[in-house]
């Protein structure tokens, strides 16, 4: 296909945009239009795998830019399409690795704890197993998805990417299947058309692919991580896994109405992922760090305040006074009064 002709076609809008733009945009998209095939799991977040998005492609009423599109040779390993307009993505996770760049107006993407806002010219490279939504609001909002399954990488693709770059880690330990900590990363090429230049050709092939079409797509991939590595210095932010830190900070600071579903408010996560992560992590559930920061916290009113146990208990949210008493002199092997002699001595 012709850029001009893919540029122009991009503009359409298809019936199912139409249908949203009368909506006004729909927050519970995956839930409302398509339940038998997106469901959630037990975290509570949706699941999108190469399966399900396949089968959906016969529910959306979609043209074929907004449907994931598939290259006879690379199959559904590489898959294309433009997001929706007028469009809420709940809360999910992807079994593969997903490449969204802002062609035109913004994305509104957040995860655990952060919002991010990427304009024209912004590119959001992530990892599998990422817990996301998305919002693409307007009708001159147009973004272009590319989902990468594993397989899809080889040495063949890789090969020349080198250094000591956490997205060549990535790359590299994706295809030999180990894990990694990368969880995504955002690049900005507002001020260079290549990378605009480079995703527009790889649409248009995938389009209406010619002869060498397989040798041309894969080169094209490869130069737009050679873009993706050029970048990093100054212009891409890396992100690693969820802030374990800031989640334990959350804790020993808010301790006194801190709890399990306030904090997972706070990050976005179902109080379950929470819960489990957690203890991933830290190796102690909530519970117990919650514990602890209230009884460092009473330790230290103890030691410099003259209130009395029963006030420092409550001030410290401890309402259930048995209860109080029952963990400090599991931790400390000691009552409270005791310890306050002991401090003072």
């Amino acid at each position: 296909m012709k850029r001009e002709q893919f540029k122009q076609e991009l503009i359409i809008l298809s019936d199912f945009e139409k249908h949203l733009r009368v909506l006004g945009g729909v927050d519970n998209l995956f839930a409302s239009e398509f339940p038998t095939i997106y469901e959630k799991d037990d975290d509570g977040y949706y699941r999108l795998t190469r399966e399900k998005l396949l089968a959906s492609r016969e529910l959306t009423r979609q043209n074929k830019l907004h449907n994931p599109m598939e290259h006879s040779y690379f199959q559904d390993r590489l898959r294309l399409l433009v997001h929706s307009r007028f469009s809420t993505i709940p809360f999910h996770s992807n079994e593969f690795i997903s490449i969204n760049y802002v062609y035109q107006g913004q994305l509104e993407v957040i995860f655990p704890n952060q919002k991010v806002t990427l304009t024209e010219g912004q590119i959001l490279f992530m990892n599998t197993n990422v817990i996301h939504s998305m919002k693409i609001a307007g009708e001159d909002d147009l973004i272009f998805s590319f989902q990468i399954e594993k397989e899809f990488l080889s040495t063949e693709l890789l090969i020349g990417l080198s250094g000591d770059n956490p997205i060549v880690d990535f790359l590299v330990k994706t295809m030999m299947g180990q894990d990694t900590d990368f969880t995504y990363l955002v690049g900005t090429y507002d001020e260079d058309d290549r990378m605009k230049l480079l995703l527009e050709d790889i649409f248009c092939e995938y389009l209406d692919s010619g002869v060498y079409s397989q040798q041309l797509i894969e080169n094209y991939i490869k130069n737009f991580f050679i873009y993706l590595l050029r970048s990093k210095t100054e212009e891409v932010k890396l992100h690693t896994k969820a802030d374990i830190v800031s989640i334990i900070s959350e804790i020993e600071t808010n301790y006194i109405n801190c709890s399990l579903e306030s904090l997972a408010e706070i990050y976005h996560f179902s109080p379950k992922y929470l819960s489990r992560l957690i203890k991933e992590k830290t190796n102690h559930s909530f519970t117990e760090l919650l514990i602890d920061a209230r009884l460092r916290a009473i330790c230290y009113y103890l030691k410099n305040s003259e209130a009395s146990i029963q006030d420092i208990a409550i001030q410290c949210g401890y309402s259930n006074q048995n209860h109080f008493y029952k963990k400090f002199q599991e931790k400390y092997n000691m009552t409270p009064k005791e310890y306050r002699e002991r401090a003072k001595e």
